[in-house]
């Protein structure tokens, strides 16, 4: 099945999906800060399969990376698909936001 494949520049935008396609967003990710990417909210419609985080090239001390999370897309629908870049330390602060809304169309 296909892959959409979301960045950071998505932020915002409505993407079209089809059930079976998984969505892949890719967010940009300091660790050492104390912050990371959560998923805030999200609906049935789209299943988390994966999360990850793979660092930069650069293996300097407080390097950044990108976290990666990978969704599967279940039954046609709306949904709002929200992520909130925070420390657990200080849930009610997020640093970022990031949220788009996921139109699924049913396959023929």
């Amino acid at each position: 099945m296909p892959e959409l494949r979301l960045t950071q520049s998505s932020n915002g935008s409505t993407v079209q999906a089809h059930e079976g396609d998984t969505l892949i967003l890719e967010l940009p990710e300091i660790p050492t800060t104390g912050y990371r990417w959560n998923v805030a909210s999200h609906e049935e419609i789209l299943r988390l399969s994966g999360d990850s985080f793979q660092p930069s090239g650069s293996q300097a001390v407080g390097g950044g990376g990108t976290r990666t999370f990978r969704f599967t897309i279940g039954h046609s629908g709306d949904t709002d698909l929200r992520l909130v870049l925070v420390r657990p330390w200080q849930p009610d602060s997020p640093r970022e936001t990031f949220c788009i809304h996921v139109h699924v169309v049913a396959l023929p």
